[in-house]
């Protein structure tokens, strides 16, 4: 008996439930009358040879409850492998996040410590000028004490200086005398 088993009339259809290409028959009426009554479902009462039909049937059906069966096994090993991926996503999140927070903190300690290095360079600075301030003057009073003359000598010097100073200056104009000058900052107070 010829159940359509060669490659020529076995055509090629999309299996509903793999979604792939595959060679076989479809049930339906398109079927050859041979393959038709081996899904007949009363084959009994129409004359049809029901023992090879029925081992055909059961044959079809055990097929079919393995490939259920199959699949049923892939999909909950897929619900497993999504459940394990799911919680390593969230270990990684975890993971992620306390890392983010870590990096965070040590941000902020990097700029406190970067502020610190800052003022205390600052500082340093400020003493090594104040430093070299002194040090200058300390070089400026050395130069002028053994530069300068001694303050008995220094002081009637300026006395000197200063009763000249008042002579020319009696001298130069003795008649003039001076009179107070009043200057009167412009108030504009009044142009609106």
């Amino acid at each position: 008996m010829n159940l359509g088993r060669t490659p020529n009339d076995e055509p090629t259809y999309t299996c509903p439930m793999c979604r792939q290409q595959v060679r076989g028959r479809q049930v339906n009426n398109d079927l050859p009358t041979n393959l038709k009554d081996m899904f007949h479902p009363t084959p009994w009462a129409d004359g049809l040879p029901y023992d090879h039909i029925s081992s055909f049937q059961k044959a079809h059906f055990n097929s079919l409850d393995q490939h259920l069966v199959r699949k049923e096994r892939e999909a909950i090993k897929l619900d497993k492998d999504i459940e394990l991926a799911k919680r390593i996503c969230q270990k990684h999140y975890l993971e992620m996040d306390r890392l983010r927070m870590e990096r965070k903190q040590l941000e902020f300690h990097l700029r406190a410590v970067a502020h610190q290095a800052q003022i205390r360079k600052e500082e340093q600075q400020r003493r090594k000028m104040e430093e070299q301030q002194r040090r200058k003057m300390e070089e400026q009073q050395r130069r002028n004490a053994r530069t300068s003359v001694p303050p008995t000598v220094k002081h009637e010097k300026s006395h000197n200086e200063n009763r000249q100073k008042r002579k020319l200056s009696t001298t130069v104009n003795p008649q003039s005398s001076v009179v107070p000058r009043y200057v009167h900052k412009n108030n504009h107070s009044f142009f609106l």
